[in-house]
Parts: structure tokens; sequence; C-alpha cells
């Protein structure tokens, strides 16, 4: 079986939880992650979030965390405002 190959954006707790539940399920590959804090840029996402090296590194913009590997889905879990999400969503799909 192909693995769900996962974009995920936003690090912040929710985002954190949603890793470490793909990394324990067979079939499901995060490939790629986004967050637009300054301390979490460059940083590699196993290490924030499972305690060991993933080799996703986490980056700043859709476009570049995508530019390698094209992902099956995006997970956002940034903000629940309509108005500041919108724009979020307009990176995904572009």
């Amino acid at each position: 079986m192909k693995n769900i190959r996962i974009l995920q954006i936003g690090l912040g707790p929710l985002g954190i939880r949603i890793a470490r539940f793909i990394d324990q399920r067979k079939g499901l590959k995060t490939i790629a992650a986004v967050d637009k804090s300054a301390r979490l840029i460059g940083k590699d996402l196993g290490q924030l979030a499972l305690r060991r090296p993933s080799k996703v590194i986490i980056k700043e913009s859709v476009a570049e965390a995508v530019k390698k590997q094209k992902p099956d889905v995006a997970l956002l879990t940034t903000v629940s405002d309509l108005k500041r999400i919108a724009p979020q969503i307009e990176e995904i799909v572009a």
C-alpha cells in the first residue's frame, strides 16, 4: 500500500499532536512541514515532535516546502478565523 504523503502546516500544540499521530499510523507519512515561527523554521520536525530525526525540515512557506516533493494532502492547523486562514488556503491550492 502506498503511503499518503502529508504536508503539515502549523506546528503549535495541535500540530505537534497530529505529527505524533501520523508517525504512529501505517500508510501515513509527513513529507513536508511549514510554520511561520522563526524559532521553528529550519528545525527537524522529528526532533521537535518525535524526539528523533525525521529529515523533514520545517520551512517558512508552502512553496518552499513542496519544491522537491508533492504531497497528497495538506493538514492545516493554524488558526480558526476564516479571514486569517483564507490566504493560507489560497497558498495551498496555488
